[in-house]
Protein backbone atom coordinates (compact mmCIF):
# COMPACT_ATOMS: atom_id res chain seq x y z
CA UNK A 1 0.00 0.00 0.00
CA UNK A 2 2.78 2.30 0.75
CA UNK A 3 4.87 1.39 -2.39
CA UNK A 4 0.95 2.82 -4.29
CA UNK A 5 1.13 6.01 -2.48
CA UNK A 6 4.65 6.41 -3.14
CA UNK A 7 4.00 5.92 -7.30
CA UNK A 8 1.03 8.99 -6.70
CA UNK A 9 3.02 11.04 -5.22
CA UNK A 10 5.89 11.19 -8.14
CA UNK A 11 2.98 11.65 -10.73
CA UNK A 12 1.87 14.26 -9.33
CA UNK A 13 5.07 16.32 -8.73
CA UNK A 14 5.66 15.81 -11.99
CA UNK A 15 2.20 16.86 -12.83
CA UNK A 16 3.00 20.43 -11.09
CA UNK A 17 6.48 20.78 -11.90
CA UNK A 18 4.83 20.52 -15.40
CA UNK A 19 2.50 23.35 -14.83
CA UNK A 20 5.18 25.23 -13.21
CA UNK A 21 7.03 25.17 -16.41
CA UNK A 22 4.21 26.38 -18.52
CA UNK A 23 3.02 28.99 -16.12
CA UNK A 24 6.57 29.91 -16.56
CA UNK A 25 5.98 30.49 -20.80
CA UNK A 26 3.02 31.81 -20.67
CA UNK A 27 4.02 34.67 -18.19
CA UNK A 28 7.18 35.24 -20.89
CA UNK A 29 4.56 34.93 -23.53
CA UNK A 30 1.87 37.26 -21.82
CA UNK A 31 -0.99 34.56 -22.65
CA UNK A 32 -3.49 33.08 -20.41
CA UNK A 33 -2.18 31.53 -17.43
CA UNK A 34 -4.98 30.57 -15.78
CA UNK A 35 -4.79 26.49 -17.14
CA UNK A 36 -0.97 26.34 -16.02
CA UNK A 37 -1.77 27.71 -13.00
CA UNK A 38 -4.69 25.41 -12.10
CA UNK A 39 -2.38 22.44 -13.32
CA UNK A 40 0.50 23.47 -10.86
CA UNK A 41 -2.07 23.92 -7.80
CA UNK A 42 -3.51 20.41 -8.53
CA UNK A 43 -0.37 18.87 -8.73
CA UNK A 44 1.14 20.71 -5.54
CA UNK A 45 -2.06 19.60 -3.47
CA UNK A 46 -2.26 15.85 -4.88
CA UNK A 47 1.39 15.41 -4.34
CA UNK A 48 0.96 16.80 -1.11
CA UNK A 49 -1.84 14.86 -0.18
CA UNK A 50 0.10 11.43 -1.57
CA UNK A 51 2.90 12.56 0.71
CA UNK A 52 0.40 12.01 3.73
CA UNK A 53 -0.35 9.11 2.83
CA UNK A 54 2.90 7.71 2.60
CA UNK A 55 3.71 8.94 6.53
CA UNK A 56 -0.18 7.01 7.43
CA UNK A 57 0.72 3.90 5.75
CA UNK A 58 4.61 3.64 6.74
CA UNK A 59 5.31 0.60 8.72
CA UNK A 60 6.44 1.04 12.45
CA UNK A 61 10.25 1.50 12.71
CA UNK A 62 10.04 -1.41 15.77
CA UNK A 63 8.59 -3.99 13.17
CA UNK A 64 11.79 -3.49 10.52
CA UNK A 65 13.49 -6.66 11.01
CA UNK A 66 17.32 -6.23 11.99
CA UNK A 67 19.49 -7.72 10.09
CA UNK A 68 21.98 -10.22 11.23
CA UNK A 69 24.88 -9.18 10.72
CA UNK A 70 24.35 -5.68 12.30
CA UNK A 71 23.06 -8.41 15.43
CA UNK A 72 26.50 -10.49 14.79
CA UNK A 73 28.47 -7.15 14.97
CA UNK A 74 27.08 -5.36 17.84
CA UNK A 75 27.63 -8.79 20.02
CA UNK A 76 31.47 -9.07 18.98
CA UNK A 77 31.47 -5.10 20.21
CA UNK A 78 30.28 -6.26 23.48
CA UNK A 79 32.63 -8.95 23.64
CA UNK A 80 35.68 -6.14 22.37
CA UNK A 81 34.76 -3.73 24.94
CA UNK A 82 35.28 -6.14 28.04
CA UNK A 83 38.95 -7.12 26.87
CA UNK A 84 41.56 -4.79 28.03
CA UNK A 85 44.56 -4.72 26.50
CA UNK A 86 47.88 -3.09 28.47
CA UNK A 87 50.40 -1.85 26.65
CA UNK A 88 53.64 -0.88 28.31
CA UNK A 89 54.04 3.48 27.54
CA UNK A 90 57.41 4.45 26.18
CA UNK A 91 60.21 5.88 28.10
CA UNK A 92 60.61 9.58 26.55
CA UNK A 93 64.40 10.53 27.92
CA UNK A 94 64.45 14.08 28.37
CA UNK A 95 66.29 16.66 26.27
CA UNK A 96 69.39 17.74 27.24
CA UNK A 97 69.35 21.27 28.46
CA UNK A 98 71.14 23.93 25.74
CA UNK A 99 74.60 24.74 27.35
CA UNK A 100 75.09 28.78 27.99
CA UNK A 101 77.58 29.08 25.09
CA UNK A 102 75.42 27.92 22.72
CA UNK A 103 72.39 30.32 24.00
CA UNK A 104 74.44 32.86 23.29
CA UNK A 105 75.41 32.03 19.94
CA UNK A 106 71.76 31.71 19.12
CA UNK A 107 71.10 34.96 20.42
CA UNK A 108 74.67 36.40 18.68
CA UNK A 109 72.92 35.36 15.37
CA UNK A 110 69.62 37.00 15.73
CA UNK A 111 70.83 40.68 14.90
CA UNK A 112 72.39 39.68 11.87
CA UNK A 113 69.79 38.05 10.26
CA UNK A 114 67.11 41.21 11.20
CA UNK A 115 69.78 43.42 9.78
CA UNK A 116 69.88 40.91 5.92
CA UNK A 117 65.54 41.26 6.02
CA UNK A 118 66.10 45.55 6.78
CA UNK A 119 68.56 45.49 4.11
CA UNK A 120 66.74 43.10 1.08
CA UNK A 121 63.86 46.01 1.75
CA UNK A 122 64.12 48.18 -1.20
CA UNK A 123 63.27 51.33 -0.86
CA UNK A 124 59.85 52.50 -3.03
CA UNK A 125 58.62 56.06 -4.19
CA UNK A 126 56.77 56.49 -1.12
CA UNK A 127 59.34 56.08 0.97
CA UNK A 128 61.47 58.13 -0.46
CA UNK A 129 59.23 60.98 -1.27
CA UNK A 130 59.27 61.04 -4.79
CA UNK A 131 56.96 61.31 -7.70
CA UNK A 132 57.50 59.85 -11.46
CA UNK A 133 56.95 62.31 -14.34
CA UNK A 134 57.64 62.51 -18.03
CA UNK A 135 59.62 65.09 -19.26
CA UNK A 136 57.73 66.54 -22.30
CA UNK A 137 59.87 69.91 -22.89
CA UNK A 138 62.71 71.80 -21.83
CA UNK A 139 62.13 75.36 -21.14
CA UNK A 140 65.13 76.60 -20.15
CA UNK A 141 68.17 75.84 -17.68
CA UNK A 142 66.16 75.56 -14.59
CA UNK A 143 62.46 75.05 -15.75
CA UNK A 144 60.85 71.70 -17.52
CA UNK A 145 57.55 70.90 -18.62
CA UNK A 146 56.30 67.41 -17.43
CA UNK A 147 53.46 65.51 -19.16
CA UNK A 148 50.60 66.53 -17.31
CA UNK A 149 50.66 70.29 -18.48
CA UNK A 150 52.30 71.48 -15.19
CA UNK A 151 56.13 73.43 -15.20
CA UNK A 152 59.07 72.65 -12.76
CA UNK A 153 61.35 74.99 -11.28
CA UNK A 154 64.22 73.82 -10.13
CA UNK A 155 64.84 74.04 -6.19
CA UNK A 156 67.77 76.56 -5.07
CA UNK A 157 69.16 76.94 -8.00
CA UNK A 158 69.22 79.57 -10.73
CA UNK A 159 70.27 79.49 -14.72
CA UNK A 160 71.01 82.27 -17.20
CA UNK A 161 67.21 83.51 -19.07
CA UNK A 162 67.17 84.03 -22.68
CA UNK A 163 69.29 86.30 -24.11
CA UNK A 164 72.07 86.33 -21.13
CA UNK A 165 75.12 84.34 -21.62
CA UNK A 166 75.67 80.94 -20.60
CA UNK A 167 71.08 80.53 -21.59
CA UNK A 168 72.12 78.42 -24.60
CA UNK A 169 74.80 76.14 -22.06
CA UNK A 170 72.86 75.48 -19.57
CA UNK A 171 69.39 74.92 -21.11
CA UNK A 172 71.28 72.18 -24.08
CA UNK A 173 72.61 70.62 -20.99
CA UNK A 174 69.13 69.65 -19.55
CA UNK A 175 67.50 69.13 -22.96
CA UNK A 176 70.70 66.52 -24.06
CA UNK A 177 70.16 64.73 -20.72
CA UNK A 178 66.07 64.22 -19.49
CA UNK A 179 64.10 65.51 -22.49
CA UNK A 180 61.75 62.75 -23.70
CA UNK A 181 62.89 60.90 -20.82
CA UNK A 182 61.65 59.83 -17.37
CA UNK A 183 62.29 61.96 -14.14
CA UNK A 184 62.14 61.53 -10.42
CA UNK A 185 60.85 65.05 -8.63
CA UNK A 186 61.23 65.54 -4.60
CA UNK A 187 59.37 68.43 -2.89
CA UNK A 188 61.30 70.76 -0.48
CA UNK A 189 59.33 73.33 1.65
CA UNK A 190 56.93 75.40 -0.93
CA UNK A 191 55.19 73.05 -2.91
CA UNK A 192 54.97 75.91 -5.85
CA UNK A 193 56.71 79.17 -6.37
CA UNK A 194 55.27 82.92 -7.37
CA UNK A 195 54.55 81.94 -10.66
CA UNK A 196 52.62 78.70 -9.92
CA UNK A 197 55.40 76.63 -11.04
CA UNK A 198 56.23 73.32 -8.96
CA UNK A 199 59.48 73.40 -6.99
CA UNK A 200 61.22 70.64 -6.96
CA UNK A 201 64.80 68.58 -7.02
CA UNK A 202 65.35 66.94 -10.18
CA UNK A 203 66.54 63.16 -9.87
CA UNK A 204 67.80 62.19 -13.37
CA UNK A 205 68.07 58.67 -11.74
CA UNK A 206 65.97 56.87 -9.23
CA UNK A 207 68.15 57.01 -5.66
CA UNK A 208 68.12 54.61 -3.13
CA UNK A 209 68.61 57.49 -0.31
CA UNK A 210 67.69 60.79 -1.09
CA UNK A 211 70.00 62.47 1.50
CA UNK A 212 73.11 60.59 0.61
CA UNK A 213 75.56 63.41 -0.69
CA UNK A 214 77.25 60.64 -3.31
CA UNK A 215 74.14 60.14 -4.37
CA UNK A 216 72.55 63.82 -4.86
CA UNK A 217 75.95 64.58 -6.75
CA UNK A 218 75.80 62.38 -9.48
CA UNK A 219 71.68 61.76 -9.95
CA UNK A 220 70.40 65.26 -8.67
CA UNK A 221 70.04 67.58 -11.88
CA UNK A 222 70.11 70.45 -9.73
CA UNK A 223 73.20 69.46 -8.06
CA UNK A 224 75.07 68.67 -11.67
CA UNK A 225 74.13 72.16 -13.13
CA UNK A 226 75.90 73.87 -9.93
CA UNK A 227 79.15 71.47 -10.19
CA UNK A 228 79.22 71.89 -13.84
CA UNK A 229 79.00 75.87 -13.48
CA UNK A 230 75.74 76.12 -15.36
CA UNK A 231 73.97 77.33 -12.85
CA UNK A 232 74.59 79.62 -9.43
CA UNK A 233 72.97 78.73 -6.00
CA UNK A 234 69.99 81.13 -5.89
CA UNK A 235 68.11 80.00 -1.96
CA UNK A 236 64.64 81.38 -1.09
CA UNK A 237 63.56 79.81 2.27
CA UNK A 238 65.41 76.93 3.99
CA UNK A 239 65.90 74.37 1.62
CA UNK A 240 67.29 71.12 3.00
CA UNK A 241 70.34 70.83 0.65
CA UNK A 242 70.72 74.94 0.43
CA UNK A 243 74.53 74.53 2.71
CA UNK A 244 75.94 71.51 0.08
CA UNK A 245 74.68 73.60 -3.17
CA UNK A 246 76.87 76.07 -1.42
CA UNK A 247 79.90 74.17 -1.18
CA UNK A 248 79.56 72.18 -4.38
CA UNK A 249 79.04 75.65 -6.88
CA UNK A 250 81.38 76.56 -9.17
CA UNK A 251 81.89 79.76 -11.16
CA UNK A 252 79.68 80.08 -14.31
CA UNK A 253 81.29 78.42 -16.79
CA UNK A 254 80.23 80.71 -19.29
CA UNK A 255 82.17 83.32 -17.43
CA UNK A 256 85.42 80.93 -18.83
CA UNK A 257 84.43 79.66 -22.14
CA UNK A 258 87.23 80.81 -24.56
CA UNK A 259 86.22 80.89 -28.11
CA UNK A 260 88.37 78.44 -31.06
CA UNK A 261 91.34 80.11 -32.15
CA UNK A 262 91.84 79.89 -35.68
CA UNK A 263 93.82 76.66 -35.56
CA UNK A 264 91.24 75.10 -33.59
CA UNK A 265 88.87 75.76 -36.63
CA UNK A 266 91.05 72.79 -38.71
CA UNK A 267 89.96 70.42 -35.85
CA UNK A 268 87.61 67.26 -36.31
CA UNK A 269 84.86 67.79 -33.98
CA UNK A 270 81.28 65.86 -33.34
CA UNK A 271 77.95 67.71 -33.18
CA UNK A 272 74.31 66.55 -33.60
CA UNK A 273 72.33 68.38 -36.23
CA UNK A 274 70.28 70.31 -33.59
CA UNK A 275 72.77 70.24 -31.23
CA UNK A 276 74.00 73.96 -29.52
CA UNK A 277 77.74 73.27 -29.21
CA UNK A 278 80.69 70.62 -30.30
CA UNK A 279 82.26 67.78 -28.68
CA UNK A 280 86.03 66.62 -29.11
CA UNK A 281 85.13 63.18 -28.53
CA UNK A 282 82.14 61.12 -30.19
CA UNK A 283 81.86 58.84 -27.16
CA UNK A 284 80.71 62.21 -24.94
CA UNK A 285 78.08 61.31 -22.61
CA UNK A 286 75.66 63.93 -23.61
CA UNK A 287 75.81 62.51 -26.79
CA UNK A 288 74.67 58.77 -25.68
CA UNK A 289 71.27 59.52 -26.50
CA UNK A 290 71.90 60.97 -30.42
CA UNK A 291 70.60 59.09 -33.16
CA UNK A 292 72.70 61.23 -35.50
CA UNK A 293 75.87 62.49 -35.20
CA UNK A 294 77.98 64.31 -37.57
CA UNK A 295 81.60 65.21 -37.77
CA UNK A 296 83.76 68.09 -39.18
CA UNK A 297 85.67 71.14 -38.26
CA UNK A 298 84.33 73.50 -35.94
CA UNK A 299 83.60 75.86 -39.03
CA UNK A 300 81.52 73.05 -40.60
CA UNK A 301 79.81 72.45 -36.86
CA UNK A 302 77.71 75.91 -37.11
CA UNK A 303 78.99 76.61 -33.72
CA UNK A 304 81.52 77.99 -32.06
CA UNK A 305 80.41 77.20 -28.36
CA UNK A 306 82.66 73.64 -27.09
CA UNK A 307 80.86 71.35 -24.34
CA UNK A 308 81.68 71.35 -21.19
CA UNK A 309 81.98 67.68 -20.59
CA UNK A 310 83.97 66.10 -22.80
CA UNK A 311 86.63 69.66 -23.29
Amino acid sequence: MNNFFVVLWLIFSVVAIYGGIKLIKAWRKKTDRKKPLKILLGGFIASFVALICIGLTAPPLEEIDEPEDVAIYEEYEEESDKIVVETPEPEIEPEPEPEPEEIAEDSADEPEEIEEEVAETEPTLETLGLEEAHVSRVVDGDTIEISTGERVRFIAIDTPERGEPGFEESTAFVRDLIEGQTVWLEADGDDTDRFGRLRRYIWVEMPTDTRDESQIRSMMLNAMLLERGYAEVAIFGTPRNGALFRQIAVPLVFQQIEQPTQEDGERIVFWTPNGQRWHSRESCSTLANSRTINSGTIDQAGTRTPCQVCN
